[in-house]
């Protein structure tokens, strides 16, 4: 996978055991690729380019940004809505007769309510997903920012086949051990990450690093 942008003489190489670092230390350019990032894999248009085998690859299908730390999570709609289809799948090829057991107990249950009901009443169809958000099934968070991060791309990557992540100063919150830890796992998911910097930090030794200063030089590190 290759990213690119008009701007930039070199183009980036994206492999899962290579991360990507673009350093950006004057402030407005840096923030104008934060925002072209974020337009872009919100559908919008911009001058980043994504592409595989010569073809471009939309980056709200392939790639996320990662820029708040604090609240990041994993039970966004997206992710579960497509857990619930997951779920579904599993439901029916797997446990499908404590499924009808269960839809047997409801309806059973749900004349008796009706008998007892003041009033008559009617209910919408019971389907797994409207069970699983009934008792309001979610993904289980992780509590560390490190092991929140590996969850993030281990999850986008396993049910929505997410297989770009952009990160905003990252080194910023994990120190140099954290980085390695990190930097392994996003190597076993067999996913790419690239980095946007404001200002550079140590080179750990997975990191290809382009810095573009303040007097708008391009320097490979």
């Amino acid at each position: 996978m290759i990213l690119s942008h008009y701007e930039l003489d070199n183009t980036f190489d994206l492999q899962p055991n290579k991360v990507n670092v673009l350093v950006v230390e004057n402030q407005n350019l840096f923030w104008q690729y934060w925002r072209e990032l974020h337009q872009q894999i919100e559908g919008n248009d911009g001058r980043f380019v994504l592409s595989a085998n010569g073809e471009d690859m939309p980056f709200s299908r392939h790639a996320l940004i990662v820029a708040d730390y604090v609240s990041l999570s994993v039970n966004n709609k997206k992710i579960l809505n497509k857990l619930y289809s997951t779920l579904d799948y599993v439901i029916h090829n797997n446990c499908l007769a404590e499924y009808q057991k269960l839809l047997e107990a409801w309806s059973n249950l749900y004349l008796r309510i009706n008998i007892e009901s003041p009033v008559p009443i009617v209910h919408d169809e019971i389907t797994t997903s409207v069970l699983l958000k009934a008792c309001s099934a979610t993904i289980e968070q992780q509590d560390t920012l490190l092991d929140k991060l590996v969850q993030y791309i281990r999850v986008n990557a396993t049910l929505l086949q997410t297989t770009c992540f952009f990160f905003v100063n990252l080194h910023t919150v994990l120190n140099q051990e954290q980085l390695q830890a990190f930097y392994h796992e996003v190597a076993l998911q067999e996913v790419n990450i690239f980095l946007l910097e404001s200002k550079v930090y140590d080179k750990q030794p997975q990191e290809t690093v382009t810095v573009i200063d303040d007097d708008l030089c391009q320097i490979v590190v």
